[in-house]
Order: structure tokens, then sequence, then C-alpha cells
């Protein structure tokens, strides 16, 4: 929500967010399967959007928010040469982000059931980036299980600002972890 109660997206965009993490969370339930989350463009936004389902606990096992590329290294172990290499908006990081993810995950809940989702993009210019104006949009989401292949989604988001990129790769991401929970069973 922005300031004063107002959606900083679109209500559709809200709504469709809210639809998508009720089935994902019901059919991870059905499932017995434990989600986690690694974000860096939407800033928790993913695991937010989860745990505003009731009943989340018995499927969502937690998120990190690795907006840095610190965070990426130190927590998800994403090879610091490679993240210099293919910059911190590409496949292969969010790949390496959701596998590091799923590794330390692992430790915790076991290999099973564990599927794990990551999304980085640009969201638009912050002063701080130099962008070109075609690279705002690009959102890349990974999903995968623990003892499976991560795949990979490239998308161009059309959207207006830097809120409504970040709400539409939410919705991305939890749309790839439902066709993941669909695939899996």
């Amino acid at each position: 929500m922005g300031d004063g109660g107002v959606s900083i997206f679109s209500v559709r965009v809200e709504e469709d967010i809210s639809r998508v993490a009720s089935c994902v969370v019901a059919k991870a339930r059905a499932g017995g399967v434990r989600i986690v989350s690694a974000e860096s463009v939407t800033g928790g936004m993913v695991g937010s959007a989860l745990t505003s389902v009731s009943g989340v606990s018995e499927v969502y096992g937690g998120g990190v928010v690795s907006y840095g590329d610190g965070a990426k290294v130190g927590l998800l172990g994403v090879s610091r040469a490679e993240l210099a290499r293919e910059g911190a908006v590409s496949a292969w990081v969010v790949r390496a982000m959701v596998r590091g993810l799923l590794l330390r995950g692992e430790v915790v809940w076991g290999a099973g059931r564990l599927l794990g989702v990551g999304v980085v993009g640009y969201a638009g210019r912050d002063g701080g980036e130099k962008l070109e104006r075609e690279d705002v949009g690009v959102v890349y989401v990974a999903v995968g299980f623990a003892e499976g292949e991560v795949r990979v989604e490239e998308h161009r988001v059309k959207a207006r600002g830097r809120d409504a990129v970040r709400g539409r790769a939410t919705l991305l991401a939890l749309e790839a972890l439902e066709r993941s929970l669909v695939l899996r069973r």
C-alpha cells in the first residue's frame, strides 16, 4: 500500500496476486510442498503475498531479500566472479540464487518437497542505476524443486513506474510457482 492506504498497483494486479497466492498455498498444502523465496527486485513482495494467506505457515518456509550484490553472495552463495561477469539481473544469477536457497533449505526442511522461487529485474531508475530505457521491465524468474532442475523465465514487463513493475514481477513469480506445483502432481 502507498501513502494513505492507496494501492501502489492496479486493483487488478493486486487482486491477481491475492488470487494466485491463495492457489499456490492450497496446491502446496495438498502436495506436501514447502516453498522458499529469494527476492531482489520485489523486495519481499512474494513472501508478503504468500504470508497474507491463512494457513501459509504449513507451506512457506521463508525467504531472503537479497537486493544488494553482497546479500546474493553472502546469504545465497552466488559466486562474486560470476555475478560481476553476468550482472545482477540475469538468468544465471537468479538460477544461482534459487540453487543457493534450496541448498540452505535442505538443511532445515530436507529436499523431498522443497520448492524455491527467485526473482530479479530492473524496476526503473532510482538515481544510482545506469539503465537503458529498454532494460526497464526486464524480469527473470527462476523456480525449481531441490531435487530437480531450476527453470528460468525471462519477461518484459510493460508497466509504468517502479512499483507497477515490482507488482507485475511478484505476480509472475507466483504464477511460476503455481505452474510448478501443477506440473509436480
